[in-house]
């Protein structure tokens, strides 16, 4: 799985860091959701790809802001 994953961050437009700090909802990167929903594993993934830590969602959040107000160490 996460083989495929990394593969398909390889080959989209302006590489792995440009796909993986790409926000959504709420203007949010994957790495805060993964944050907010305690995916230990997850995180470690994106953070080993690249993901930027100090990114801030629309609230002006970043990620480990959101780990701990969901309760996360």
């Amino acid at each position: 799985m996460h083989c495929r994953c990394v593969s398909t961050l390889e080959a989209a437009p302006g590489g792995v860091t440009a796909a993986i700090n790409q926000r959504f909802a709420r203007d949010a990167t994957a790495l805060q959701a993964a944050d907010s929903g305690g995916r230990v594993e997850a995180i470690q993934l994106l953070l080993d790809l690249g993901a930027d830590h100090s990114m801030r969602n629309d609230k002006g959040l970043m990620a480990l802001h959101l780990s701990a107000l969901g309760g996360h160490n």
